[in-house]
């Protein structure tokens, strides 16, 4: 079982089997599943109650299975029940363990990247922005072929899977760009002429491509840097 369960605190007292049954549904899940599964529970014990009562005749041991079936879902039903409360917290603390899980993981990636340096920040956002766009596209398909790569991809057929999904919660700008990194360090570069009807071919970068590029622009922004402060000391 997962090692949220070693850290979840409750007085409920759950059936430890069906615990482990369903703790991962209830981890991802909370008590949906369970929730179904208890009215099921409730309404096989009343139907097999209103069955028992409905024969005129039935012989003892027939009469004691009925009896000891429906007392079985009843007690089901009774363990459904706690376990459908219990689901509903654990659930809760999932979310919250995961949620803290994952700002950490922004937190050692932000500061794995950029060390606290707001410049080297602010540079890496900006570009991850620019590249979304259409001016930004067309430099990085002007980088790929001055390079010597891709040129059978026209200049505007050049893209970078960067996430667009609104995130479901807004960070500080560290940590939204770390999150659209660790998106961007998922992604394999892939050429293809597929889905166009003139056979055009396009390109979209892959992580290996973009810490590439980003070294290149950070390589002409400093000699830029650099021109500008050897100017201004002649002026």
């Amino acid at each position: 079982m997962s090692t949220y369960t070693e850290r979840f605190k409750t007085r409920l007292k759950v059936n430890p089997e069906l615990l482990e049954r369903y703790e991962y549904d209830a981890r991802y899940y909370g008590d949906k599943n369970i929730k179904n599964e208890l009215a099921s529970a409730k309404r096989t014990a009343t139907s097999l109650s209103k069955a028992s009562a409905s024969f005129s005749y039935l012989r003892p041991e027939q009469k004691l299975a009925l009896d000891a079936a429906t007392s079985a879902m009843r007690s089901l039903a009774n363990d459904l029940a706690v376990l459908q409360a219990w689901a509903k917290h654990y659930f809760a603390f999932c979310e919250l363990e995961r949620e803290r899980e994952h700002v950490e993981s922004l937190e050692q990636l932000a500061l794995k990247r950029w060390n606290n340096d707001a410049n080297a920040l602010k540079f890496e956002a900006d570009l991850l922005y620019e590249i979304q766009t259409k001016d930004g596209k067309l430099a990085l398909g002007d980088w790929f072929h001055g390079r010597g790569m891709h040129r059978d991809v026209a200049r505007e057929e050049f893209s970078m899977q960067i996430s667009t999904t609104p995130p479901k919660k807004i960070y500080s700008l560290a940590l939204n760009t770390a999150t659209l990194l660790q998106h961007l360090a998922e992604q394999t570069a892939h050429k293809s002429n597929a889905y166009s009807s003139k056979g055009t071919w396009w390109y979209v970068a892959g992580w290996k491509d973009y810490e590439d590029y980003i070294a290149w622009r950070k390589s002409v922004a400093g000699m830029a840097d650099s021109a500008i402060k050897k100017l201004s000391t002649l002026v």
